[in-house]
């Protein structure tokens, strides 16, 4: 009985180690449209923008979707596009959001971008 007890005790307890438990994340997605100024951008641009921009913040990974969007720019012309969504899973802390927004202000800067959507989810119950 001792010996049948301390084994479903290793059981219980090895499986506690091989099932993590989720932790608080925040999931961010970025809208990205694809029109630049001298005409689409290219996928080889975007995806050095992501090598260069996004990749260095987030390391950890990340998956990009590929989508057709719409919005009213400023000045009120209905603009339909290709769009990229960057989602990104992370910490919700102050350092995170300021990458999530130095990659908003580039992505911006680079391809001559009115807007970057952000849309923010938390909290993200995550396990890998």
């Amino acid at each position: 009985m001792t010996r049948l007890l301390a084994i479903m005790m290793v059981l219980a307890l090895a499986g506690g180690c091989l099932v993590p438990s989720p932790s608080p994340m925040a999931v961010t997605r970025l809208y990205c449209g694809m029109n630049g100024v001298g005409g689409p951008i290219t996928d080889a641009r975007f995806i050095k923008f992501v090598d260069e921009e996004v990749t260095p913040r987030f390391p950890d990974g990340l998956t990009i979707y590929d989508c057709r969007g719409q919005w009213r720019g400023q000045d009120g012309r209905l603009i339909r596009e290709q769009s990229r969504v960057i989602e990104i899973v992370h910490s919700d802390d102050p350092s995170s959001r300021a990458a999530i927004e130095a990659i908003r202000g580039r992505y911006k800067s680079c391809f001559s971008q009115e807007s970057v959507l952000l849309m923010r989810s938390r909290p993200a119950m995550t396990s890998f």
